[in-house]
């Protein structure tokens, strides 16, 4: 079984005693992303840009998968660990 883990702060991992994958998580997003993306009328607009950097973090590990040929994966963010 392969974990990763998505993160944009290391020290929240220490105390983990499992081997774990680290996927470094987006603090933003290009353009193109944010484009293809609908912003609902009572989202903000910094609500809007941290959904996008979260889709594309998840879309970082998931390319990661395919790149390394994993199979059996758990991706899940830090906090849900």
């Amino acid at each position: 079984m392969n974990i990763l883990v998505i993160s944009i702060n290391k020290q929240r991992l220490n105390h983990l005693n499992y081997n774990f994958i680290l996927i470094e998580g987006l603090t933003s997003s290009n353009d193109n992303l944010k484009n293809k993306m609908k912003k609902m009328p009572t989202e903000s607009i910094d609500f809007f840009n941290r959904k996008c950097n979260i889709f594309n973090s998840h879309l970082k590990a998931l390319q990661y998968c395919v790149d390394n040929k994993l199979n059996d994966i758990i991706i899940c963010e830090d906090d849900a660990i």
